[in-house]
């Protein structure tokens, strides 16, 4: 309870600041619904992404096997080198709440193998084309993953505040608009009763 004088302006004062208190916490509640609907669609992409990368790395693997038992060591050695490309990856962020996400998009090819015509090879276009997925979902996994971490860091926080404002700060604002209404009408009722004695004895 707030340790207050039990005065009208202090009552109007307490009824303008939780007025205020409970819209804070409308919103505040607003925002933490927000996030967890949010934080909810990020979870099932991530556990979609967790899949693809397992998938994709599984093809990716097996397809270097077969390369590299069809065409002998010395040429799978030449694949490793031409699947080193380098990537340039564009982050881009957007707002939920006041809380940042971003997203990871990459740009850049893997240079052609230093392989002759005739050492072509199914396999090889496959291997190219499964690494590039795969960069590309291990970076939107990653994006994932530390918007996740931002969101539910978020949320706990406002989770926190909601709490605070529900159990401490509006049950205490309450309690003392009424402890100080119940002290105004009893000394209402107090003046009103020593105002009639006065004038019954005059």
């Amino acid at each position: 309870m707030i340790n207050l004088p039990p005065t009208k302006s202090n009552l109007l004062s307490l009824k303008s600041q939780i007025f205020v208190i409970e819209e804070g916490h409308d919103l505040l509640t607003q925002k933490k619904d927000a996030i967890l609907i949010e934080l909810m669609q990020y979870l099932y992409d991530f556990d979609e992404l967790k899949k693809k990368l397992q998938v994709l790395l599984e093809k990716f693997l097996n397809n270097l096997r077969q390369y590299k038992f069809n065409k002998g060591l010395e040429a799978f050695e030449l694949v490793k080198l031409s699947v080193q490309g380098k990537f340039k990856e564009h982050i881009t962020e957007r707002s939920i709440m006041g809380v940042l996400v971003s997203k990871v998009v990459i740009d850049g090819e893997a240079p052609c193998p230093c392989i002759g015509l005739f050492d072509s090879f199914i396999f090889l276009d496959e291997i190219k084309q499964k690494k590039e997925e795969f960069i590309d979902i291990l970076l939107q996994y990653i994006s994932k993953f530390s918007s996740i971490k931002r969101l539910l860091g978020e949320l706990r926080k406002t989770q926190r505040r909601v709490k605070a404002l529900e159990e401490i700060f509006i049950p205490d604002y309450k309690k003392t608009i009424k402890k100080i209404k119940n002290v105004l009408e009893e000394n209402e009722r107090d003046e009103f009763i020593r105002r009639k004695k006065c004038k019954h004895v005059t």
